[in-house]
């Protein structure tokens, strides 16, 4: 979670954010990159529509009346395969499919729907594409290309990424480099402190000593992130021990007080040491995502860009923004405790 204790940035991310309908929302959030941000206004086709809802009996209604199944005729070209993937709906995957839907068309930023499911973490609908054949490795046209890996890696898609691991885990495949900054999946996953991607991607075998260029001189991932950084200490400690010897978890509870669930093999956990309650790495920062919703909801700029979205679009739209704006809370979820997050977080990995 990248910390930025203003909210000045987000009335630039309003300015394009709010102008794309929630139906085709998913494509900023795919750029990442305010300078990339290219729209196609047209007006969704009833089969787009369709796909939205997930509702079967009206696709079939509408390709049995001769509805292009293919059609690009939305904002962003996107397909009803597109859609339908962003609103989570497997099932609808499997019926597309089924009635002729390719896999393989791309958007006006060159993304297929296995990159929308990577970005949204949709790895139902990521399971669905795989399983009827749609490739993935492919980099779609935003900057230097951005890989479905790399984009779950950025968007802290846990169960997407471990399924895209668990299908290619070649060295080149980890390796490769995407976006603007030329960096590599584990770096973006280091660059917007998505922990336990970051870990997932080292135990896969990412090479998290690679420096990249910034401003001319070459760093670390731990030396990308300024300040007295909670994250950047786990970056720090494995960077310099090594990726056998990382913070290991050595704490009172061992299961997330949020979830409730026991902490596995390779978890990353975040303890707040002023309480020492414990959370899963992506629970805890869901939670923060959603304090900063609670915490701002009144303002304009963060009223208008829930306007027509549902709280899961809206979510993901604030914690995958490309300015990084979002808080790390600082209130414990369970116990309320107060905290300063610079200095009373600590990230470790389950290994018992």
């Amino acid at each position: 979670m990248i910390i930025d204790h203003s909210l000045h940035k987000f009335f630039f991310f309003t300015l394009f954010y709010c102008a794309i309908t929630p139906l085709h929302g998913m494509e900023l959030s795919i750029i990442g990159n305010k300078n990339s941000l290219v729209k196609i206004d047209k007006t969704p086709t009833a089969l787009h529509l369709a796909a939205k809802e997930g509702n079967i009996e009206k696709i079939t209604a509408l390709l049995n009346d001769g509805a292009d199944i293919n059609s690009t005729e939305c904002n962003f070209n996107n397909t009803p395969l597109h859609v339908a993937t962003w609103f989570g709906h497997p099932h609808c995957i499997t019926f597309l499919v089924a009635r002729g839907a390719k896999f393989d068309i791309p958007n006006v930023h060159g993304s297929t729907p296995t990159h929308t499911a990577a970005w949204k973490n949709e790895p139902a609908c990521l399971e669905e594409l795989i399983k009827n054949g749609a490739l993935i490795g492919t980099k779609n046209t935003t900057g230097t290309g951005n890989t479905e890996l790399y984009l779950a890696a950025k968007a802290g898609s846990t169960q997407c990424l471990n399924m895209l691991l668990q299908y290619n885990n070649k060295k080149e495949y980890l390796e490769l480099t995407c976006s603007g900054d030329n960096s590599t999946a584990i770096q973006a996953a280091a660059g917007r402190h998505r922990a336990q991607c970051y870990w997932n991607l080292i135990l896969a075998g990412a090479d998290y000593t690679k420096r990249r260029s910034e401003r001319n001189v070459l760093k670390t991932s731990s030396q990308t992130i300024y300040g007295n950084d909670p994250f950047k200490n786990f970056l720090q400690i494995i960077e310099y021990y090594g990726k056998n010897n990382p913070p290991q978890f050595n704490e009172l509870h061992d299961f997330c007080f949020l979830c409730k669930k026991d902490f596995q093999h390779n978890d990353v956990a975040v303890t707040i040491q002023k309480c020492l309650q414990t959370f899963h790495a992506d629970c805890f920062e869901e939670y923060c995502v959603n304090c900063f919703i609670e915490k701002n909801k009144d303002i304009p700029p963060i009223i208008e860009l829930k306007k027509d979205k549902s709280d899961k679009e809206f979510a993901h739209g604030l914690k995958t923004n490309p300015f990084g704006s979002i808080d790390l809370a600082d209130t414990c979820p369970t116990c309320k405790t107060t905290f300063d997050p610079q200095t009373s977080l600590k990230y470790s990995v389950f290994l018992q």
